[in-house]
């Protein structure tokens, strides 16, 4: 398994200037304005809890395919459900049923967060909904997700995304991680969709819980 290297990316912010070695996503560098991603902070610090790191997954995938792998394990993982998921500044994309989002990324910046529905290793839908990250989906290309099966979180709360997308904004597909193995292993769970608070911000909702 490996992830696509790009070039340094310079990367602004409230944090300076950095760069980043590693990919953040095949594909990203077309999506992000001049190149330079935005990074979200993490706005509740005290949901940065302690968790299992061993217990996280790691997102692979293979064409239309995603397999998943978490710590020291060799085996492979068929996600199956829904799932909360960050993406590092490092372009990993890090996973889990119920850790929240800052607890998946340490409390640390990220490029992008949100909630993953898969349908035995097919990703179904995907959107912006953090409570903690709020990310906008102008940048949702910097997730390295699909664009096809992406739906902003007030869609979600609508079931936009139950209905899918119109013929004529399908097929647009941004990045996406590469590597495959043998499965080993099925995830065959359904958690209970987040309830939601508004964005005294913008006016947009996210999940109070992630």
């Amino acid at each position: 398994m490996r992830i696509a290297q790009h070039k340094l990316l310079p990367v602004e912010g409230n944090y300076g200037l950095n760069y980043n070695r590693r990919a953040v996503r095949m594909g990203l560098l077309p999506m992000v304005h001049g190149g330079i991603p935005k990074i979200y902070p993490n706005l509740n610090p005290a949901a940065a809890i302690p968790v299992d790191r061993e217990q996280i997954f790691r997102l692979r995938s293979f064409a239309e395919n995603y397999r998943m792998h978490r710590g020291k394990e060799h085996g492979q993982y068929v996600p199956n459900s829904r799932f909360i998921f960050v993406t590092t500044m490092g372009g990993e994309t890090l996973m889990h049923q119920s850790y929240r989002h800052p607890a998946l990324s340490e409390g640390k910046p990220v490029l992008y967060a949100g909630e993953a529905n898969f349908n035995n290793g097919k990703l179904e839908w995907w959107s912006n909904g953090s409570g903690n990250y709020r990310p906008d989906p102008d940048h949702a290309a910097q997730s390295g997700l699909p664009m096809d099966q992406f739906y902003p979180y007030e869609d979600v709360l609508r079931g936009v995304q139950t209905r899918g997308k119109p013929p004529e904004i399908r097929g647009f597909k941004v990045g996406g991680l590469r590597g495959l193995q043998p499965v080993q292993a099925k995830m065959m769970n359904h958690p209970q969709p987040a309830a939601s608070v508004p964005n005294r911000l913008t006016g947009a909702v996210f999940p109070s819980r992630f």
